[in-house]
């Protein structure tokens, strides 16, 4: 199948090769770009003139938007402002005089940045309270000044009065800087003592001008601020306005209503889009003039030619590098079924090229890992099934000693020993108990030991003390993982085989330890040894035999590579007649560690 794939997939890659067929690719994808490059270049400038104006109040429009936004800003900043001085310190009638001048400061402290100062009058014009500290000039009249006059007729809102400059108070630093006024009449409470005024912050008038000049492109694209009479209020080039180098329409701006307009002025035709800033009558006028597509129309068109010409050139560079490489795709797809086809299953396909191309490699990629997923199902069900025979062959047990052991508990007690038949038939519970363990195979160290001292327990009756066994678990092994039962098959063996002959001089030695990575469980006897050769066929292949468990050991340290790997299993270390040590080595690995503690 690999083959015949590979074979279509170069007889399709010649085709594509061929060098007509590249030319007609490159020839017929630039002539069809650079047309349309033609016939966008001639709608272009068809639509320009409509585009531009579109784009011009769009975009006046977010300026306008962004404007009003900051302003009222500020403006939130300033009346919070005023109703936070009049409410929390102004009518506060168990603050002192000196108390409130130092709230005062505060409040002016955390708003300097756009206040150039924060004071109180009384009806009658007196200065009550100011911050920063300063003193009040001689020639002025408090209650002829315009925003003085708002805040008494106005006594609900606040005043926000023309810009003017800055000359209530003597020897400041910002002495006769441009300022907005804002005024509201307050009832001030001081005391028991209580009496109408004003409260004045003057709003720096750079914080508005900052806002046109950031709003302002160049000297035909720019924004101002008028009243509702149509002044001028603030303006990118004041300066010209002023001398009259630069006027402007603003009084006839001022009868319009919000919106977008395109009137002629001195000989120039413009876009005014005009947005009104609530609860201050003041409105925002950007303007832009159409006359900047005339003027600049030449440099226009030759940009558009330019652009034109990069995108013509850079087509013609795409379609030849595309013409080239079209068959690139073919060619890592057939290299790619190759490897494959020789066994490489892992190969990565590239998905790219066409459709066609990419539908056949993601087919091949499919393809391959389907082969792979059954190559391993197979191999795992091979492994499942060893497993699961193995399991079984555990699970299997010896008939011959559960009724050597009833009987055992039947002889105790019939001769009254129930305190030793207690003991046995507890030991048994306990070691079917530990044998079941809820349907695992995967146990802790200390359960498989608890598990042996209940067998050993048993069969020390049964032998009638024939022999002795001791068993030392280290505290670092007692909760790592093992496999159940496989202890029981060695401690078997050692029984019936290793001390088979022995008289009341039977030792048996069991210890589980860690070391460092790995988990060992020695068992070790004093019977009389094994020749290298039964060692060998031990491990080889299962050894039946008449007593005991002969395909215990074979069984015990194939479940250990099993689950654990080929470098894990049972080592066997005797002598004859100098006893047997059987070593279970399995990796050191937590028991709450163990693959969600395999069933």
């Amino acid at each position: 199948m690999f083959e015949r794939v590979s074979s279509l997939l170069n007889e399709y890659k010649k085709k594509i090769k061929n060098r007509s067929f590249r030319n007609m690719i490159y020839i017929t994808f630039t002539f069809t770009a650079v047309l349309e490059l033609g016939l966008f270049a001639l709608f272009y400038f068809g639509r320009y003139g409509a585009l531009y104006e579109t784009m011009t109040k769009r975009q006046q429009d977010m300026k306008l938007e962004s404007a009003v936004y900051s302003l009222n800003k500020y403006i939130g900043y300033l009346n919070r402002d005023i109703d936070s001085i009049y409410k929390d310190i102004l009518k506060d009638t168990y603050t002192s005089r000196s108390e409130k001048q130092l709230l005062l400061n505060y409040a002016f402290q955390s708003n300097k940045e756009f206040v150039s100062d924060i004071s109180v009058f009384d009806k009658e014009g007196n200065l009550k309270m100011v911050s920063p500290s300063s003193t009040l000039k001689k020639n002025v009249n408090i209650k002829d000044e315009e925003w003085f006059k708002a805040a008494i007729a106005e006594k609900s809102k606040v005043c926000f009065s023309e810009p003017t400059m800055e000359n209530l108070f003597a020897g400041t630093p910002w002495d006769y800087n441009m300022v907005i006024p804002v005024s509201r009449y307050v009832k001030i409470e001081n005391g028991t003592d209580s009496y109408e005024g004003i409260i004045l912050i003057n709003f720096k008038h750079t914080a508005v001008s900052e806002l046109c000049d950031s709003l302002t492109s160049s000297i035909y694209d720019y924004t101002y601020l008028i009243n509702s009479d149509g002044e001028i209020i603030c303006h990118p080039y004041i300066e010209r306005v002023m001398i009259g180098v630069k006027p402007e329409n603003n009084f006839e701006l001022a009868n319009l209503k919000d919106g977008q307009y395109a009137r002629t002025f001195l000989g120039s035709t413009n876009i005014y889009a005009i947005k009104s800033v609530e609860g201050m009558g003041w409105r925002f006028v950007s303007v832009c003039p159409l006359r900047w597509m005339g003027i600049n129309g030449v440099r226009e068109i030759m940009f558009l030619l330019f652009m034109i010409s990069v995108f013509a050139i850079l087509i013609i560079l795409i379609n030849d590098y595309f013409s080239r490489k079209v068959s690139d795709p073919i060619g890592e797809l057939e290299h790619s079924v190759r490897l494959i086809a020789a066994g490489e299953l892992d190969t990565r396909v590239r998905i790219s090229g066409s459709a066609e191309v990419k539908s056949l490699a993601m087919s091949v990629s499919r393809m391959a890992a389907k082969i792979k997923k059954l190559m391993a199902d197979v191999v795992r069900e091979q492994e499942l099934k060893r497993k699961s025979e193995m399991d079984s062959l555990q699970a299997q047990i010896n008939p011959h000693f559960l009724y050597n052991t009833l009987d055992i508990i039947t002889w105790m007690i019939e001769r009254d020993k129930k305190e030793e038949a207690t003991e046995i038939v507890t030991a048994l519970a306990r070691l079917f108990r530990i044998s079941i363990s809820k349907g695992k195979n995967v146990i802790t160290v200390q359960d498989e030991i608890e598990h042996i001292r209940n067998y050993l327990v048993i069969q020390s009756r049964r032998y009638k003390n024939q022999f002795s066994y001791s068993i030392e678990l280290d505290e670092a092994a007692q909760n790592l993982a093992t496999i159940k039962l496989i202890v029981q098959p060695m401690v078997e063996n050692a029984i019936y085989h290793a001390m088979e002959f022995m008289e009341d001089d039977g030792e048996l030695y069991i210890h589980a330890y860690r070391e460092k990575d790995d988990l060992y469980i020695s068992i070790r006897d004093n019977g009389m040894g094994m020749t290298e050769s039964q060692v060998e066929n031990l491990l080889k292949k299962p050894v039946e035999s008449k007593r005991g468990n002969g395909i215990g050991v074979y069984n015990v340290n194939e479940r250990i590579k099993l689950y654990f790997g080929m470098e894990y299993g049972v080592i066997i270390h005797s002598e004859l007649d100098e006893g047997t040590e059987i070593i279970l080595h399995m990796p050191a690995i937590n028991y709450e560690d163990f693959e969600g503690n395999k069933t």
